[in-house]
């Protein structure tokens, strides 16, 4: 967190209240990609089709805010219009059921926090 990218980055931390259910598919789909990883690429080609806003699919590639939009799409909590690929922050920021909890500096609300930022409980807000 001290290093790299990281260092200065600005980060939007929002919570999302999720039922018990969705939490646990929510769990099970982010386990699914992380037991894959080696799979999984960052999507460079589909940043660039959302430059252009021509969505290009790639199986096991994803930008940022294309992973978020699919673990809330597949988790049934929020229903896209657009296609994954062209999810940007900004249409996350317009879903209503998120709330904002931390805007600034990520290495300041690193410190703030534990390293375990999921707090098992049903209904509990989630750090996403």
């Amino acid at each position: 967190m001290e290093q790299g990218l990281f260092k200065e980055a600005n980060c939007a931390i929002y919570s999302l209240t999720v039922t018990e259910v969705q939490m646990q598919k929510m769990k099970r789909y982010i386990q699914e990609i992380e037991e894959k990883k080696e799979e999984y690429r960052y999507n460079f080609i589909g940043l660039f089709g959302f430059i252009i806003k021509r969505p290009i699919k790639r199986d096991k590639a994803l930008f940022c805010s294309q992973f978020v939009a699919s673990v809330l799409k597949v988790c049934n909590i929020v229903d896209f219009k657009q296609p994954l690929s062209l999810v940007a922050p900004h249409h996350l920021q317009e879903v209503p059921k998120l709330k904002l909890v931390y805007e600034g500096k990520l290495k300041a609300h690193h410190r703030e926090k534990s390293d375990d930022w999921y707090v098992p409980a049903s209904s509990t807000p989630v750090e996403m």
